[in-house]
């Protein structure tokens, strides 16, 4: 009799789980990643994404950004990034629209740029919408780039991407200091920090630091931001905050904007200049 019992647990556990497997979740971003080609400087472009509920279950939004300020979130929701969104709730088959908005004024040259939709679908927790172009400061652009944000692009493209580079030549010395650059091609501040600031910092310390560069339109990288966000910034341990670029961890200290990076990098980094 015991064996029977354990027999119909057995069988209604592993019916329960099988029944529980079907109603999940399955996010599909419907609109497709976006290539604008090339664009004028100063100009603004407003998107509003499709993103679908493809499973049996209730999909829940938990939080939707950009790795840039350029690509912002302008969706009420999910707009003010210092308070913790309300999940929101899609069902089967349904659909909810993100707005975002590409500001030109943020971009220099080519730049490819992401927005991250976080659910609670088992597969993919992160889903990515992608834009690119080259933002030009010429005038002389064709027509038909006025009305680029009325246009289909077609199926989203796999962009090339890069890892993580030491932006030295050779090895670090035994004594260096280690400092992780993460920035996003493109991005006006980011440029500032990784061609202006940073060569005048090495030519003034050499071999005395060590940069890593990592570009965070690289989801991998955008991840080890995030992971070095979660274990360093207190500020995530009060408020709900994305980082953006640029961005510097040395000496387990966080540094976020040009100008927090210019006035207390070299602080952190106590060092005397050759």
């Amino acid at each position: 009799m015991k064996k029977i019992y354990i027999s119909i647990f057995i069988i209604a556990l592993a019916a329960s789980v099988a029944l529980a497997g079907e109603f999940v979740p399955k996010i599909k971003i419907v609109t497709s990643g976006v290539n604008i080609g090339e664009i004028q400087k100063g100009k603004t472009l407003a998107f509003k994404i499709e993103v679908k509920n493809r499973g049996a279950g209730d999909l829940v939004i938990e939080n939707v950004y950009s790795s840039c300020g350029c690509l912002e979130v302008t969706d009420q929701r999910w707009a003010n990034q210092n308070i913790a969104p309300e999940p929101v709730n899609v069902k089967p088959d349904e659909s909810i629209f993100i707005d975002v908005r590409l500001d030109t004024n943020k971009l220099q040259g080519s730049f490819e740029k992401q927005l991250h939709i976080i659910s609670n679908d088992p597969e993919t927790k992160d889903a990515v919408w992608e834009i690119k172009g080259v933002v030009l400061d010429s005038a002389d652009l064709p027509p038909r780039l006025n009305s680029i944000a009325e246009e289909s692009a077609g199926p989203a493209q796999s962009f090339s991407s890069e890892t993580a580079e030491d932006s030295q030549a050779g090895k670090p010395a035994p004594d260096s200091k280690i400092i992780m650059l993460f920035y996003s091609p493109g991005c006006g501040e980011c440029i500032e920090i990784k061609d202006n600031f940073f060569p005048g910092l090495k030519e003034k310390y050499g071999d005395k630091i060590w940069v890593e560069e990592y570009n965070i339109d690289n989801p991998q990288n955008f991840a080890i931001l995030l992971d070095m966000q979660n274990k360093y910034d207190k500020k995530t341990k009060k408020v709900f905050f994305n980082p953006r670029p640029p961005a510097v961890f040395a000496e387990g200290r966080l540094l976020y904007g040009v100008k927090g990076i210019k006035n207390k990098l070299e602080g952190i980094l106590s060092l005397k200049a050759n």
